[in-house]
């Protein structure tokens, strides 16, 4: 009796869902009607001729989808290289420079790396700034500027340093033991490049932290474009 019953009260709400009929005054429709229109390829068609989506098919965002070779995804990309390169660049350069070059000590060279991937803590402060606070109406145009111009800012005062001449005056003297220098290449020895490496280290750091506030600021940008596509094509 117990199942027999069951099916029948689930018989009876099934039936009273399907006679529920479109009324505009009725709000019981509302609340028991398909929540979004089924999938068809020429929805999503109609939806991009026509403008933005009316949120159907889970598009979270409205917007067309981005396409591939449009100026808003290729110049993404390029953000994405121009910080690839410099997050490669500039961490790599520390060694040569400051240890080959410079014959720093080794805490100036183990400082220089940890203080170069300190800006990268940050992250997520520099993505509540850029939520929070628009500038000119605008949440990611300006700080990708912002920190671009900063960047290359911080790079232009680097290369217009004076550059001091290496701790070894003769390249041969990497590879050669102590005991075998000559007299001319005792002689050779820049005992004041050591002090030079610490006037580059703090500038790198300020460079991370402009290309880290585009970074961040993109990653936004891939995101609110991907609430742009409908869940049969996200990801």
């Amino acid at each position: 009796m117990a199942d027999v019953s069951k099916h029948s009260i689930g018989m009876e709400r099934l039936s009273a869902i399907s006679s529920i009929h479109r009324n505009p005054d009725d709000p019981s429709y509302a609340n028991h009607n398909t929540p979004a229109k089924p999938f068809k390829p020429d929805m999503e068609n109609r939806a991009l001729r026509e403008g933005p989506p009316d949120m159907e098919n889970g598009a979270l965002r409205e917007g067309k989808p981005l396409e591939l070779l449009s100026v808003e995804c290729i110049g993404l990309l390029a953000q994405y290289a121009g910080v690839g390169f410099l997050a490669g660049i500039i961490p790599g350069v520390i060694y040569p420079v400051l240890q080959g070059y410079l014959n720093a000590e080794g805490t100036t060279v183990v400082s220089a790396t940890v203080l170069v991937q300190i800006p990268w803590c940050y992250k997520m402060f520099f993505g509540v700034i850029s939520d929070c606070f628009p500038i000119m109406g605008y949440r990611r145009r300006p700080y990708m500027v912002i920190g671009w111009v900063f960047c290359v800012t911080i790079l232009i005062i680097m290369a217009a340093m004076s550059i001091p001449d290496p701790y070894y005056g003769d390249p041969a003297m990497h590879s050669i033991d102590e005991a075998d220098w000559t007299d001319d290449q005792i002689d050779s020895i820049n005992a004041n490049a050591p002090n030079s490496a610490g006037k580059y280290v703090v500038p790198m750091m300020l460079a991370s932290f402009g290309y880290l506030l585009c970074e961040v600021a993109a990653d936004a940008m891939v995101v609110e474009y991907a609430q742009r596509e409908p869940i049969e094509q996200r990801g």
